[in-house]
């Protein structure tokens, strides 16, 4: 029987690592021990991906040296780094690096929110793995999205001002286009018929009713999950007004496309951000 597949493909700092952490767990479900393969981004974007393969043969190099017990948690990682770096964007190899860990889950899982990036081509190839692929988007309201992502990276690099940079960052496409859920929405259906097609929104993940429609989705069973738990929380900081304005005339469209294809279905936040956005006068 052909395997089937379910892809979460994004939204960035918009729940993706919880709900991996939640299929993971399931028993349906073959999660990948790396979370984000990172396959299909890099071969098909790598205008602004292209540096994870090389991320993951350093990774593996450095874990190597350690030559960690095959069943232990390190062993375990190694060995997903290793068939990680052996793809070498070879779609057999991909498909191979599930079926070999493979006992009776129904489906193979991984989702890697740099897939909202991709072109039709590279939805194309996501199709291709069978005949039965599934897309999970999960968007986050786009400034409270967009100033998460910038905590982040400036985790990483502390010495940054992210706010007098804020109109650099406002063009910049690694943050940009991960925000732009029409543009991914709109590739996606035109590859995915709409019953393969999930969008769900962050603000409302942490509900039951929310995770049973994924379970439904994906075709497996509904298991209780620890709601409380937390995983890989970002960075807490509260927004100054001006910024927000800032980004809000950023991504003010976006907010106007979201409430007339989802209308009632927004979320409070994105009402409330799109209520501010229409009664703010916008200062260029």
């Amino acid at each position: 029987m052909e395997q089937r597949y379910v892809i979460g493909i994004g939204a960035q700092k918009a729940g993706t690592t919880w709900l991996g952490d939640y299929f993971s767990r399931h028993p349906e479900v073959l999660m990948s021990p790396i979370k984000e393969l990172h396959f299909f981004d890099v071969k098909y974007r790598p205008d602004l991906c292209r540096g994870f393969d090389g991320r993951f043969l350093n990774a593996f190099k450095t874990l190597e040296i350690e030559h960690p017990a095959p069943n232990t948690a390190k062993g375990i990682r190694l060995g997903a780094l290793k068939d990680r770096v052996n793809m070498n964007g070879d779609i057999l190899e991909y498909k191979n690096y599930f079926i070999k860990r493979a006992n009776s889950e129904k489906i193979f899982c991984e989702i890697t929110p740099e897939y909202s990036l991709l072109d039709t081509m590279g939805y194309e190839a996501i199709k291709s793995l069978s005949g039965d692929v599934k897309i999970i988007l999960l968007m986050r309201n786009p400034v409270d999205r967009f100033w998460s992502a910038l905590r982040m990276w400036n985790k990483k690099k502390p010495n940054l001002d992210v706010v007098k940079e804020i109109d650099d960052f406002l063009i910049n496409p690694q943050f940009v286009e991960r925000t732009d859920y029409q543009k991914t929405i709109e590739k996606i259906y035109q590859v995915f018929e709409p019953s393969n097609i999930l969008v769900e929104f962050y603000e409302n993940l942490f509900l039951p009713e929310s995770l049973k429609k994924i379970c439904d989705f994906s075709g497996i069973s509904y298991v209780d999950p620890d709601f409380g738990k937390k995983v890989h929380e970002g960075v807490q900081k509260e927004i100054d007004p001006e910024i927000k304005i800032k980004i809000l005339t950023k991504f003010g469209p976006l907010y106007e496309w979201a409430q007339k294809k989802y209308g009632d279905e927004l979320p409070e936040p994105w009402l409330n951000d799109l209520y501010l956005y229409k009664n703010t006068t916008i200062v260029t």
